[in-house]
């Protein structure tokens, strides 16, 4: 039997058999996994679920996934990294019955992977000839869930694809290539399920960077794939009320809001009392995926709070959450952003016209004039405040502008009485 037509499976069974044409032509080594951890549990259930996906061969056990060392389990891996060393370039791939069978929980799902991916079982640090930071990137491998009770709605977990990625980002976080982390964790993030069950593991790391690049990971899973917001949240939720890492704080503030769930605004309410400016900032940027839409929720008055931050850009990124990303509009949002407009700090001064101009506020028009008439220019964003407004009284101040200009022409259009009555 050649090598692209060996099957791999561990149910506390390990099965080798050839598959349909297709799956020969993939050229991948495939695995599969089912456990009982007692002799009087019933075993035959996953033992079908795997032959319908046709093994044979099978290496049995009825063992606690609590026993460190599981011997057959331990054979399976062993004969996987055979059909690894003789065919490098094949992928190998790991069908369980589902994950409690082979692991108890996400982080131990997780670390479990990190091994197979580094062709390790007793837990010492590998590297690759590449030298990429101790993950074995020429290695692939891939956890499938063939049960209908897996958790993950029986989708493809892959991984070893999303181990693999995130093993390089750690690679662009020590070397501060900030770019490169941020691409590398979006391509992990975009892979789901996968990427949700190794961000759960990474969050319950000991290693304060771990935690951190697991909130970056939830984020970006939840930002691409709805199925992955409910369980971030919750784990999230819970990581905020033990987390005392500024750093991994500040990660977690930006993961919530990719959740869009409205569990998300206690968390940032509170974390916008943290002494560390970085995590009041990180907040300030969080609120827009969560907004409540009202004037008088939690989340308006943390971020009216903030807006009065001794941080210059804490106070920035509030007052521009506040008056332009936010809906909400009544007497203390107004107030608030008034009292930006005479901010020592001109972004942040100006943040504050541009809400007021959005809410239509006449106390704005002279403020934007005076915008408008910076030598230097004025910024598209005071454009579409001058939109916003509609006032006349802007007019001369726009016509010193070039039509073709972003934002110009629309802002003419809405100031101008004749150009609106002629449409």
């Amino acid at each position: 039997m050649g090598a692209h037509e060996s099957q791999l499976a561990h149910g506390s069974h390990l099965l080798l058999q050839s598959r349909t044409r297709a799956e020969r032509n993939s050229g991948r080594t495939r695995g599969g996994s089912a456990r009982t951890s007692t002799a009087r549990q019933e075993l035959a259930s996953q033992l079908e679920a795997l032959r319908r996906v046709e093994w044979h061969k099978v290496f049995k056990e009825q063992i606690s996934t609590w026993v460190k060392v599981r011997p057959e389990l331990e054979k399976a891996f062993a004969l996987a990294h055979q059909f690894k060393e003789a065919a490098p370039e094949t992928p190998v791939i790991l069908t369980v019955h589902e994950p409690k069978r082979l692991a108890r929980n996400a982080a131990e799902l997780m670390t479990l992977s990190a091994e197979l991916q580094a062709g390790r079982r007793d837990g010492a640090h590998h590297q690759d000839r590449e030298e990429r930071g101790g993950w074995c990137l020429g290695c692939r491998w891939w956890l499938r869930y063939c049960g209908a009770g897996s958790g993950f709605g029986g989708q493809d977990v892959r991984m070893g694809t999303v181990v693999e990625l995130v093993g390089q980002a750690r690679v662009a976080f020590g070397a501060g290539d900030w770019s490169g982390y941020e691409d590398l964790m979006w391509r992990a993030g975009g892979e789901g399920v996968g990427a949700l069950a190794v961000g759960l593991g990474l969050i319950r790391s000991g290693d304060p960077v771990e935690r951190e690049m697991g909130c970056d990971l939830l984020g970006k899973a939840s930002d691409q794939n709805e199925a992955c917001r409910a369980e971030t949240v919750v784990a999230l939720v819970a990581l905020a009320e033990r987390e005392g890492e500024a750093d991994v704080l500040a990660a977690l503030a930006r993961a919530v809001e990719m959740t869009y769930d409205p569990r998300a605004v206690p968390v940032l309410v509170v974390l916008a009392g943290h002494p560390d400016a970085g995590v009041r900032r990180e907040v300030a940027c969080s609120f827009p995926g969560v907004l409540t839409g009202s004037p008088d929720g939690p989340d308006v008055h943390a971020l009216i709070a903030l807006t009065r931050d001794q941080d210059p850009e804490v106070r920035n990124w509030a007052t521009f959450t506040l008056g332009s990303q936010a809906e909400a509009d009544g007497p203390a949002i107004r107030e608030a952003l008034w009292a930006r407009t005479s901010d020592e700090n001109a972004d942040v001064r100006e943040e504050g016209i541009h809400g007021l101009a959005r809410r239509r506020d006449p106390r704005a028009v002279p403020l934007l004039v005076e915008l408008l008439g910076n030598p230097e220019g004025a910024h598209v964003l005071t454009f579409r405040a001058a939109e916003a407004m509609g006032a006349p009284e802007l007019l001369p101040a726009l016509l010193e502008y070039e039509a073709e200009g972003a934002g110009v022409a629309a802002a003419v259009e809405a100031c101008d009485p004749a150009r609106r009555a002629a449409t």
